[in-house]
């Protein structure tokens, strides 16, 4: 018989094992594993015995098993997850219209030896990005790409880039972020012999479909960053998928926006106890529900005879408007990316549906975020 937990009666559950030291007084005991005195763990930035960590492929880094994008965030959760020992944060220039590297900068003030630092090569000047979050050096440069065959082509630029700024201090490691044609440009990026990481979009049917691309990162020591993870799951199934997402120890970490301290606490605890153990037991003969939502391949886009940009619209209408509730996200990125004039060019030749491996209506959707977002 299915055994539906809420996140408020798994919190509860896990309440006298404890986890957020802090914020909810209970912490899960990962100390068993690694107590505080092991010389190892003094090598983990802002190490607490109620987080779990991973290192990050070759790098001797040891991120947090929980840790934050700043897509989305609130500075009183950014401080929030400090506390609770996350150590590892993903942001962008362009999130948040441009203010999220100003809000982690004011969140991680006098607390930058606790922290990793991601950021998205999509800013004007490094040595502005830098200035604004208050660091000297980036722990990991993302690029952001999202075609396998241009990934090709660039390589050699992307390298000299990196190397140069890594000769003057600005960045430490490469890695890459990824969110269409997935399982090709993972391929290309674990030839590469350049990335330490990778962060895909990472939403259940993924997990699944990405089974081949893990084995060879896994042969190569590259770290997935999961993202996007939850997809369009509703918050008491993403709470027992988060630790299949973890199962398997080539994804470091999960790297999500959280909006409340509630989800911050149900979803770390629960990333915790996927190294514990813990969540098995309490969650036994748990069932996640079918997942019906996009798979963030790619492939409708890959199928579109007027080159629309069909999973980016998918994107913004499914997963930021639809699931996790940001209709000024999501307008705003379909804004940026020109989506409108692009939905316009749709046809309705039915391909993309063909090609998705979900069934989904994408038509209604390209319509309805049109209709929606611009």
């Amino acid at each position: 018989m299915k055994n539906t937990v809420s996140r408020r009666s798994f919190v509860k559950q896990v309440g006298a094992a404890g986890i957020a030291a802090g914020i909810s007084g209970i912490s899960i005991k990962a100390a068993e594993t690694k107590p505080a005195s092991d010389p190892a763990t003094e090598k983990i930035r802002n190490y607490k015995p109620t987080m779990a960590y991973r290192t990050i492929g070759t790098t001797g880094i040891a991120a947090s098993v929980f840790s934050l994008g700043a897509g989305n965030i609130k500075v009183d959760v950014l401080s929030a997850a400090i506390g609770m020992g996350v150590n590892f944060i993903h942001t962008s220039f362009h999130y948040m219209n441009g203010q999220s590297l100003d809000m982690v900068g004011k969140a991680i003030s006098g607390k930058t030896d606790k922290i990793y630092i991601a950021l998205k090569d999509d800013f004007p000047s490094i040595e502005e990005a830098l200035k604004v979050l208050g660091v000297t050096s980036i722990d990991f440069l993302m690029f952001n790409r999202h075609n396998a065959g241009d990934l090709k082509k660039e390589l050699p630029s992307i390298k000299e880039k990196f190397i140069a700024w890594r000769g003057k201090g600005l960045v430490k490691f490469a890695g890459l972020t990824v969110h269409k044609d997935t399982a090709a440009v993972l391929d290309v990026a674990a030839d590469a012999g350049f990335f330490t990481c990778v962060m895909p979009a990472y939403p259940p049917k993924q997990v699944e479909e990405l089974a081949a691309q893990r084995d060879k990162l896994r042969q190569k020591n590259i770290s997935i960053l999961a993202m996007k993870s939850k997809g369009e799951l509703n918050a008491d199934d993403y709470v027992a998928h988060i630790p299949k997402v973890l199962a398997d120890k080539t994804v470091s970490t999960i790297i999500k926006g959280v909006g409340s301290l509630d989800d911050l606490k149900a979803w770390s605890a629960a990333a915790v106890s996927a190294k514990t153990g813990l969540l098995h037991r309490i969650m036994n003969g748990y069932e996640t529900a079918a997942y019906h939502g996009c798979a963030m391949c790619g492939r409708c886009e890959q199928e579109c005879p007027a080159g629309i940009a069909t999973s980016d619209i998918m994107r913004c209408i499914r997963y930021y408007h639809d699931s996790e509730r940001l209709p000024q996200m999501a307008a705003s990125e379909f804004r940026a990316m020109g989506l409108a004039q692009a939905a316009l060019r749709c046809d309705g030749c039915g391909k993309c549906e063909a090609a998705c491996p979900q069934d989904l209506g994408i038509i209604d959707d390209i319509k309805r975020a049109q209709s929606t977002l611009a």
